[in-house]
């Protein structure tokens, strides 16, 4: 079996696995002798969410090829000191890849809202594969719009069901929250939106920017039409680790080197909200 892209971790359910559902990669269930000998030399491997993702990164990593890593969440400080031995080890956070945060990361830029002080980001149904990896999904996207790096971040527990929330101090003064609640298996099963958005707010205006897929709305003979629009940026970001993969040049995903330290920040700040 020839592949130029290894799947290792399936998971169908997230966001990723779903967008390397009906791609024409080879799947295998473990990185071991036995299933890289019908391999004729994958040139990139993807893990997913399933099995022991840690494991799994480790070793793909140890192959020396691109490796793309979905549940960034689940990996430990020691599992990132060990990863990020190379530049060729990727996180698969997809939110800067959706329509919206590139048009959002456009009017900021372009000084169109003023002076950021203040970001709120929040996924009310997320198909990401864990909490944590989702909050980085989203900080991600509100530090590469910013142009703002995460300075401190601080966990709130407020109890089981419960959504994951995180208050953030960003750099220059900027300071925001990240709000996560998982989706249901069986939502996640059947799809839908993840109810996930962004907002920048600034000294002269705001940027809402909805990462669950735009809406669209159309003007024509028939009157105005709303259509609601896949934010794709699953695909994207694994067309993007295609490009690596291929040597084609783009914009590639972040490296997991580049989030360590978000993931040290979110990952190891908790506390307990004092209002529950």
């Amino acid at each position: 079996m020839t592949a130029t892209l290894l799947v290792v971790g399936h998971d169908p359910t997230t966001a990723l696995g779903a967008a390397l559902a009906g791609a024409a990669h080879a799947v295998v269930a473990d990185l071991t002798d036995a299933t890289l000998a019908g391999v004729d030399g994958p040139a990139g491997i993807v893990v997913g969410a399933g099995g022991d993702t840690a494991a799994l990164a480790r070793r793909a990593v140890a192959l020396g090829v691109p490796v793309l890593i979905e549940a960034v969440g689940r990996l430990t400080p020691d599992d990132f000191a060990v990863l990020t031995g190379t530049d060729a080890v990727f996180a698969a956070l997809r939110r800067r890849f959706e329509s919206d945060a590139r048009w959002a990361r456009g009017r900021v830029a372009a000084g169109g809202i003023g002076l950021a002080w203040g970001v709120h980001a929040e996924a009310l149904a997320s198909r990401a594969p864990d909490p944590l990896t989702e909050a980085l999904d989203l900080l991600d996207a509100c530090t590469a719009t910013t142009g703002c790096p995460l300075v401190r971040a601080r966990r709130f527990d407020r109890g089981r069901g419960a959504p994951a929330t995180w208050t953030l101090d960003l750099a220059h003064g900027v300071t925001g929250q990240l709000l996560v609640r998982m989706a249901d298996r069986r939502s996640r099963t059947a799809g839908g939106p993840e109810l996930a958005a962004m907002r920048i707010l600034a000294s002269h205006g705001l940027v809402a920017a909805d990462l669950d897929g735009p809406l669209q709305r159309t003007h024509g003979r028939r009157g105005p039409s709303v259509e609601h629009v896949g934010a794709d940026g699953a695909r994207r970001v694994l067309a993007a680790f295609e490009g690596v993969v291929a040597g084609t040049g783009g914009p590639p995903p972040v490296t997991l080197a580049a989030i360590a330290g978000m993931h040290r920040a979110l990952g190891t700040t908790t506390g307990r909200d004092s209002t529950t």
